[in-house]
Parts: structure tokens; C-alpha cells; sequence
């Protein structure tokens, strides 16, 4: 399945947007973790954001 991977920033806005193609969901959002070295990050599939960890408060979305 084709991902995009947002590497997030400051105030969160995306500093590094880049597409992957991967097997899960799971392994998308592994790939994701090791590109954003420690910063913020969201996963979407298509038009659905199935992970993402919001700066401001800490909160975890998992979508499925």
C-alpha cells in the first residue's frame, strides 16, 4: 500500500512530506518513526491520517 509520511516540526506544521510504500499499516508507521529521528510524525493512508502525535498535548491517534 502507497503511505505518505509527514515529518512535523516547531509548530507542527509538516517540514518534510514523502510518500512510502509498505506491507501495513504497522510497518508504514515503523518506517515513519525511524525517518522523523525523534520528531512528531503522521502516517496517512489515502485520504485517512491513521497516525499522528500532536506537540501541543501529547495525544496519540490511531485510526484503523
Amino acid at each position: 500500500m502507497l503511505y505518505e509520511i509527514r515529518v512535523l516540526q516547531g509548530d507542527d506544521y509538516p517540514t518534510l512530506i514523502t510518500s512510502n510504500i509498505s506491507g501495513s499499516d504497522a510497518a508504514a508507521i515503523l518506517a515513519a518513526r525511524k525517518l522523523a529521528d525523534g520528531n512528531n510524525f503522521e502516517v496517512w493512508r489515502g485520504m485517512q491520517c491513521i497516525y499522528a502525535l500532536s506537540r501541543a498535548d501529547r495525544v496519540l491517534i490511531k485510526s484503523h
